[in-house]
């Protein structure tokens, strides 16, 4: 496990270069999480045909259960769906 928790954060997202990610409820200091890697990937408030990665952030079941039918609606089918 020690391994593991040494992993970048954006490597365990699956973050690379020109990914465009769409943060749902994050953190302000989201970016600053990601380190390095903020620096080479696109961000948005909006979910595109370029949206690379939606990272969604709750603790309310009721808001996942309500958000996950408007996000599904508006995602790419080649993008990834990380909630938090």
């Amino acid at each position: 496990m020690a391994a593991y928790s040494s992993t970048p954060l954006a490597r365990k997202l699956g973050i690379k270069a020109a990914t465009t990610v769409v943060v749902v409820n994050g953190p302000a200091n989201y970016q600053k999480l990601l380190g390095q890697a903020a620096h080479d990937v696109g961000f948005s408030d909006w979910i595109g045909s370029d949206s690379s990665l939606v990272h969604f952030f709750t603790t309310q079941r009721g808001e996942l259960q309500k958000q996950l039918t408007r996000l599904r609606k508006n995602f790419p089918d080649t993008g990834r769906l990380w909630i938090s």
